[in-house]
């Protein structure tokens, strides 16, 4: 399990590293979601649980 999620944990990382790269230009979702190879539900799933322990910790502290 603990491979699975550094596996998890790196393509998202991939992903939030290439959102900074392009921050002045456009940015497709489909390009982002091929970067991380999740599917179109999977990824949706990924980034809305991503954020949501964002805020989380947001608020904690």
């Amino acid at each position: 399990m603990k491979v699975a999620l550094q596996n998890y944990h790196a393509r998202m990382r991939r992903v939030l590293d290439d959102i900074d790269r392009q921050l002045e230009g456009d940015l497709e979702l489909e390009t982002v979601r091929d970067i991380a190879t999740f599917s179109k539900s999977h990824f949706y799933g990924a980034v809305r649980s991503l954020f949501t322990l964002l805020r989380i910790c947001e608020t904690q502290t």
